[in-house]
């Protein structure tokens, strides 16, 4: 029975020609106070890669792969780290026929990595991510943008050095602008 769904998978997707896209996106962002002695920094950068659903190519589905990090520094010294891998599906709509305006949702049910403070901990939980954007056309394939993103990490388990598991209930959420490229294959 597996068999025969993957082999009316691969006709079905081989019959529709979707179109494949690939969209990278990038942001830094860093803060100090030179009177308290703070800093801060934190990095998102985001992958995806889907296929169009439906005959006018506006509806994109697919894999997204992300990566959020955020440090805090008092007084030069490191004083909370936190690296998150996040990975999900993610849908992709344009508004219009040129691919320029969109709206993105993405649903991340793993995120896992790590968060160093006095300890360095295991932390895995889930996240979704939603933008608008706009693409401007450089040529047939590649478009460049950008996009405003609003991001919610939930951290749910937090495991210790000696392997102790602890539910916990915090969140991270941040809205931030992503630098983008994207590949259109036809």
């Amino acid at each position: 029975m597996k068999t025969f769904l993957i082999m009316i998978l691969f006709t079905f997707a081989s019959s529709s020609f979707a179109k494949l896209t690939t969209q990278l996106g990038f942001n830094y962002t860093t803060d100090s106070d030179t009177q308290k002695s703070f800093e801060y920094s934190k990095l998102n950068g985001a992958l995806f890669i889907g296929a169009s659903v439906g005959k006018k190519d506006k509806l994109y589905i697919g894999q997204n792969v992300s990566k959020y990090t955020r440090t805090d520094k008092q007084d030069g010294l490191e004083s909370a780290e936190i690296g998150v891998l996040e990975i999900g599906p993610k849908i992709l709509y344009y508004f219009n026929e040129d691919k320029n305006i969109f709206f993105s949702a993405t649903w991340n049910p793993y995120a896992k990595g790590e968060r160093k403070d006095a300890n360095t901990n295991k932390i895995s939980g889930w996240s979704y991510n939603v933008a608008l954007g706009y693409h401007l056309k450089i040529n047939r394939f590649f478009y460049l943008g950008a996009s405003l993103n609003y991001h919610n990490l939930n951290i749910t388990t937090e495991t210790d050095s000696s392997n102790q598991e602890t539910e916990v209930s915090q969140t991270f959420t941040s809205i931030f602008p992503l630098i983008e490229l994207v590949f259109h294959f036809r």
